[in-house]
């Protein structure tokens, strides 16, 4: 849809879309030149961002305090109800499927050694930091127990993302001619056509 939009005109509407989730239409509303658009096209956006960085400037010593409690030999637990930050423990998770959406505090905490924490990270939520409490290897023996499963199901995964290209080709390069209202025609529209042809006999 995006490589579509950039090329469209306003007010165009897309083909259909297929994906395995569903068929998507788009349409573009409006569009304007590329480069950095006036102040007062976006000022509702630049006093936010101002917010924002001034939050975040006067929320780094208290973040770095934090951290330095920890490295002093504390928690983090305890530094963070000390200093009234907020403070959530999760159960082990998979990298796969993290309990957090941000890439930065996942690869983080998989880059951390059991007992060690991070320094204050940036994040789109915020500052944070992060500490490991404890690890859980990984099941080697049910993995080798589904690997036959895991294996098909990518199979068919990939089988299925050819047809589809496959099929997404054949449709961008076909050269299809629309005849479907001559082979749809019932046997009354014939006759009716026929009737009306000069010199068409006339049936009682």
């Amino acid at each position: 849809a995006g490589v579509w939009a950039f090329r469209a005109k306003p007010g165009e509407t897309s083909p259909v879309i297929e994906t395995t989730a569903a068929y998507y239409l788009f349409r573009v509303d409006s569009a304007r030149a590329a480069g950095v658009p006036p102040l007062a096209d976006i000022r509702d956006e630049v006093r936010r961002a101002a917010v924002e960085e001034g939050k975040t400037a006067l929320a780094r010593p208290i973040a770095e305090t934090l951290v330095r409690r920890v490295r002093e030999g504390g928690t983090l637990a305890a530094a963070a109800q000390a200093m009234g930050a907020p403070y959530q423990e999760f159960g082990p998770f998979p990298r796969v499927s993290p309990p957090v959406g941000d890439p930065t505090i996942v690869g983080t905490a998989f880059g951390l050694a059991v007992g060690q924490t991070s320094g204050v990270l940036e994040t789109p939520g915020g500052l944070q930091v992060v500490s490991v409490l404890s690890r859980v290897g990984a099941d080697s023996a049910a993995f080798r127990a589904q690997l036959d499963e895991w294996r098909l199901r990518q199979i068919t995964l990939a089988r299925q993302d050819r047809v589809r290209n496959y099929l997404e080709s054949l449709r961008r390069d076909a050269d299809v001619v629309d005849r479907r209202a001559e082979v749809e025609r019932t046997a009354a529209q014939a006759e009716a056509e026929a009737g009306a042809l000069p010199g068409a006999p006339v049936g009682r």
